[in-house]
């Protein structure tokens, strides 16, 4: 095992999912089903955590609807099949999700915990969703901005330690590729890995007219909200906006191929939460999901 978390600072890959599969294959075994699967039981606990955590800040039409879209994403999917860390790093950053959304409800130290744990760990996953941090960032200017006791309390229980956290881990990998002279990037990337990176946004913006649309057709374009207060909705939008920005900007200061669709996984709950916001706000507040209640 030690000489396993050697190899992949020489890889250039974080430790906890290579950790995790050496002890998943004692048991499992080493066939192409037993790798894959780990990546779709992460997928799925993500979907079930996502829809808790939007029960907890709107509703179950609204959750149920964001959480379908979540999992009928074709980025989700590719994950849920794929033998590489990145569903489980979604899965950790969900929970940080979680946690963060529970702390504004409840500002409690487990809930702060369970957010910046989960933060550690997806970035211990894989090192590219260390933008986490950055998206904490963004949501603390917000806060700060709209309410001051609540942007501090948010920069004392999560934005710090989180920083902390994740700054301690990064700064452990890059001191030792610098020392073995393992700092290198691959290729820049193809045309078609550019499109497919830019092609999500489509995705809400065809939701968004196919609605409106729709609604138009039925000869009622009414207007509604989306069942979820202005700074989660907020929060989701910079969830999305946020480490695209920062990877692309990443991948050109270092001349690096950062632009593969994985490496964007972190944006996939953003995504859903957007598409559904604009269901809502397109087709009005008279759309009904039946879910079952637990």
């Amino acid at each position: 095992l030690p000489n396993l978390f050697a190899d992949n600072v020489q890889l250039q890959h974080a430790p906890l999912y290579p950790a995790l599969m050496w002890f998943w294959t004692k048991f499992f075994g080493v066939s192409e089903f037993s790798l894959r699967l780990p990546s779709l039981l992460a997928i799925v606990a993500s979907s079930v955590v996502l829809y808790r955590l939007l029960i907890a800040v709107s509703n179950r039409e609204f959750a149920a609807v964001s959480t379908l879209f979540f999992m009928a994403l074709p980025q989700t999917r590719l994950l849920a099949m794929d033998a590489r860390p990145y569903a489980l790093a979604v899965l950790f950053s969900v929970i940080s999700l979680f946690g963060l959304a529970r702390w504004t409800k409840e500002r409690r130290m487990l809930p702060a915990l369970l957010c910046v744990g989960g933060a550690t760990c997806s970035v211990m996953t894989h090192y590219l969703f260390s933008t986490i941090v950055a998206v904490q960032l963004a949501f603390f200017v917000y806060l700060l901005e709209k309410n001051r006791a609540e942007g501090r309390a948010f920069f004392k229980a999560v934005l710090l330690p989180s920083g902390l956290a994740v700054g301690a881990v990064l700064f452990r990998f890059v001191f030792l590729l610098g020392n073995q002279g393992k700092l290198s990037f691959t290729l820049p990337p193809t045309l078609a890995e550019v499109s497919e990176v830019f092609f999500p946004p489509l995705v809400v913006a065809g939701v968004a007219v196919g609605a409106l649309v729709g609604r138009m057709f039925a000869g009622r374009p009414s207007f509604g909200m989306p069942p979820l207060e202005r700074k989660y909705l907020v929060f989701f939008g910079i969830l999305y906006v946020v480490p695209p920005i920062c990877i692309v900007l990443l991948s050109l200061l270092l001349r690096a191929g950062l632009l593969l669709p994985r490496y964007y996984a972190s944006t996939l709950p953003g995504l859903a939460v957007l598409a559904a916001a604009a269901v809502f706000i397109f087709a009005g507040r008279k759309m009904r999901v039946f879910v079952f209640s637990s």
